[in-house]
Protein backbone atom coordinates (compact mmCIF):
# COMPACT_ATOMS: atom_id res chain seq x y z
CA UNK A 1 0.00 0.00 0.00
CA UNK A 2 1.43 3.31 -1.03
CA UNK A 3 0.89 6.70 -2.53
CA UNK A 4 3.47 8.10 -4.92
CA UNK A 5 2.54 11.20 -6.89
CA UNK A 6 4.37 12.96 -9.69
CA UNK A 7 3.90 16.37 -11.24
CA UNK A 8 5.60 18.14 -14.15
CA UNK A 9 5.97 21.90 -14.13
CA UNK A 10 8.18 23.82 -16.56
CA UNK A 11 10.02 20.62 -17.52
CA UNK A 12 10.94 19.76 -13.92
CA UNK A 13 9.54 16.54 -12.49
CA UNK A 14 8.49 16.58 -8.84
CA UNK A 15 7.50 13.48 -6.89
CA UNK A 16 6.34 12.81 -3.37
CA UNK A 17 5.48 9.68 -1.44
CA UNK A 18 4.17 8.50 1.86
CA UNK A 19 6.38 6.51 4.26
CA UNK A 20 4.26 3.49 5.21
CA UNK A 21 4.91 -0.16 4.41
CA UNK A 22 1.99 -2.44 5.18
CA UNK A 23 0.33 -5.75 4.50
CA UNK A 24 -2.86 -7.39 5.71
CA UNK A 25 -1.51 -7.83 9.24
CA UNK A 26 0.92 -5.03 10.00
CA UNK A 27 2.10 -1.54 9.22
CA UNK A 28 5.31 0.35 9.82
CA UNK A 29 7.01 3.57 8.79
CA UNK A 30 10.08 2.99 6.64
CA UNK A 31 13.18 5.12 6.19
CA UNK A 32 13.80 3.60 2.73
CA UNK A 33 12.51 6.16 0.22
CA UNK A 34 9.85 5.00 -2.23
CA UNK A 35 11.25 7.36 -4.87
CA UNK A 36 14.83 7.86 -6.03
CA UNK A 37 16.83 9.69 -8.65
CA UNK A 38 18.60 7.07 -10.78
CA UNK A 39 20.63 8.67 -13.57
CA UNK A 40 18.28 10.68 -15.79
CA UNK A 41 15.19 9.13 -14.17
CA UNK A 42 13.09 9.81 -11.12
CA UNK A 43 11.49 6.51 -10.24
CA UNK A 44 9.29 4.94 -7.59
CA UNK A 45 7.32 1.75 -7.08
CA UNK A 46 4.29 0.66 -5.09
CA UNK A 47 3.45 -2.71 -3.53
CA UNK A 48 6.98 -4.19 -3.56
CA UNK A 49 9.94 -3.09 -1.46
CA UNK A 50 12.10 -5.48 -3.50
CA UNK A 51 11.14 -3.68 -6.72
CA UNK A 52 12.07 -0.40 -5.00
CA UNK A 53 15.49 -1.80 -4.03
CA UNK A 54 16.18 -2.97 -7.57
CA UNK A 55 14.92 0.12 -9.39
CA UNK A 56 16.74 2.54 -7.12
CA UNK A 57 20.13 0.89 -7.52
CA UNK A 58 20.29 -0.83 -10.90
CA UNK A 59 21.76 0.74 -14.02
CA UNK A 60 18.96 2.00 -16.24
CA UNK A 61 19.31 2.49 -20.01
CA UNK A 62 20.31 5.93 -21.34
CA UNK A 63 17.42 8.25 -22.15
CA UNK A 64 16.77 8.60 -25.91
CA UNK A 65 15.75 11.74 -27.75
CA UNK A 66 12.36 13.16 -26.71
CA UNK A 67 10.77 12.18 -30.04
CA UNK A 68 11.38 8.47 -29.37
CA UNK A 69 10.52 8.49 -25.67
CA UNK A 70 7.11 6.72 -25.77
CA UNK A 71 8.32 3.78 -27.85
CA UNK A 72 11.56 3.60 -25.82
CA UNK A 73 9.63 3.39 -22.53
CA UNK A 74 7.25 0.74 -23.94
CA UNK A 75 9.96 -1.49 -25.40
CA UNK A 76 13.57 -0.88 -24.31
CA UNK A 77 12.95 0.47 -20.81
CA UNK A 78 10.52 -2.27 -19.76
CA UNK A 79 12.81 -4.91 -21.30
CA UNK A 80 15.68 -3.60 -19.17
CA UNK A 81 13.49 -3.80 -16.06
CA UNK A 82 12.27 -7.32 -16.94
CA UNK A 83 15.84 -8.50 -17.56
CA UNK A 84 16.95 -7.04 -14.24
CA UNK A 85 14.04 -8.62 -12.34
CA UNK A 86 14.83 -11.98 -13.96
CA UNK A 87 18.42 -11.86 -12.71
CA UNK A 88 17.81 -10.67 -9.15
CA UNK A 89 17.26 -12.85 -6.09
CA UNK A 90 14.07 -12.21 -4.20
CA UNK A 91 11.87 -11.64 -7.23
CA UNK A 92 9.30 -14.38 -6.90
CA UNK A 93 7.94 -14.37 -10.44
CA UNK A 94 11.10 -14.53 -12.52
CA UNK A 95 10.95 -11.64 -14.97
CA UNK A 96 7.53 -10.51 -13.76
CA UNK A 97 6.84 -8.02 -11.03
CA UNK A 98 4.55 -8.95 -8.17
CA UNK A 99 0.92 -8.50 -9.12
CA UNK A 100 -0.24 -5.04 -8.13
CA UNK A 101 3.21 -3.46 -8.41
CA UNK A 102 3.18 -0.17 -10.26
CA UNK A 103 6.19 1.88 -11.26
CA UNK A 104 6.06 5.64 -11.74
CA UNK A 105 8.97 6.99 -13.74
CA UNK A 106 9.78 10.45 -14.99
CA UNK A 107 12.33 11.69 -17.47
CA UNK A 108 12.60 14.50 -20.02
CA UNK A 109 9.68 16.35 -18.43
CA UNK A 110 7.24 13.43 -18.77
CA UNK A 111 5.80 10.85 -16.38
CA UNK A 112 4.99 7.23 -17.25
CA UNK A 113 3.20 4.50 -15.32
CA UNK A 114 4.35 0.89 -15.74
CA UNK A 115 2.02 -1.84 -14.46
CA UNK A 116 3.08 -5.23 -13.09
CA UNK A 117 2.46 -6.76 -16.54
CA UNK A 118 4.82 -4.16 -18.08
CA UNK A 119 2.09 -2.20 -19.82
CA UNK A 120 3.11 1.47 -20.10
CA UNK A 121 0.99 4.58 -20.27
CA UNK A 122 1.27 8.32 -19.92
CA UNK A 123 -1.49 10.34 -18.29
CA UNK A 124 -2.97 13.18 -20.36
CA UNK A 125 -2.59 15.50 -17.34
CA UNK A 126 0.82 16.75 -16.19
CA UNK A 127 0.56 14.56 -13.09
CA UNK A 128 0.14 10.91 -12.14
CA UNK A 129 -0.08 8.66 -9.09
CA UNK A 130 0.39 5.01 -8.14
CA UNK A 131 -0.58 2.89 -5.17
CA UNK A 132 -3.65 2.53 -3.01
CA UNK A 133 -3.86 6.33 -2.65
CA UNK A 134 -4.13 7.01 -6.39
CA UNK A 135 -7.76 8.18 -6.51
CA UNK A 136 -7.71 10.75 -3.69
CA UNK A 137 -4.24 11.94 -4.76
CA UNK A 138 -5.32 12.54 -8.36
CA UNK A 139 -8.49 14.27 -7.18
CA UNK A 140 -6.39 16.58 -5.02
CA UNK A 141 -4.01 17.37 -7.88
CA UNK A 142 -6.96 18.08 -10.17
CA UNK A 143 -8.52 20.52 -7.71
CA UNK A 144 -5.23 22.39 -7.22
CA UNK A 145 -4.47 22.58 -10.96
CA UNK A 146 -5.34 26.26 -11.41
CA UNK A 147 -3.94 27.54 -8.14
CA UNK A 148 -0.77 29.38 -7.19
CA UNK A 149 0.41 26.53 -4.96
CA UNK A 150 3.98 25.36 -5.49
CA UNK A 151 4.52 21.83 -6.85
CA UNK A 152 5.78 20.75 -3.42
CA UNK A 153 2.61 22.04 -1.71
CA UNK A 154 0.34 20.41 -4.31
CA UNK A 155 2.08 17.07 -3.89
CA UNK A 156 1.98 17.33 -0.09
CA UNK A 157 -1.77 17.96 -0.23
CA UNK A 158 -2.22 15.02 -2.60
CA UNK A 159 -0.37 12.56 -0.34
CA UNK A 160 -2.19 13.91 2.73
CA UNK A 161 -5.54 13.42 0.95
CA UNK A 162 -4.51 9.85 0.18
CA UNK A 163 -3.53 9.25 3.81
CA UNK A 164 -6.95 10.47 4.88
CA UNK A 165 -9.02 8.46 2.38
CA UNK A 166 -6.98 5.36 1.41
CA UNK A 167 -5.73 2.39 3.41
CA UNK A 168 -2.01 1.89 3.81
CA UNK A 169 -0.90 5.50 3.28
CA UNK A 170 0.75 7.48 6.07
CA UNK A 171 3.19 10.35 6.44
CA UNK A 172 5.66 11.77 6.73
CA UNK A 173 5.64 12.93 3.12
CA UNK A 174 8.97 12.63 1.29
CA UNK A 175 9.79 14.96 -1.65
CA UNK A 176 12.02 14.51 -4.70
CA UNK A 177 12.85 16.61 -7.79
CA UNK A 178 14.49 15.91 -11.16
CA UNK A 179 15.59 18.85 -13.27
CA UNK A 180 16.71 18.16 -16.83
CA UNK A 181 17.20 20.27 -19.90
CA UNK A 182 14.26 19.29 -22.11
Amino acid sequence: MTCIVGLVEDGTIYMASDSEASDEASSSLIATPKVAINGDYIIGASESIRALNILHHTALPPVPSPSNLSSFMSISFVQAIADTMDNMPGTANGDKMDEGTEIIVGTLGRIFIISFDYSVYENMYPYAAVGSGTVPALASLFTTDDTDLSPKNRLTKAVKAASEFAAGVRGPVQHFKLEMGV
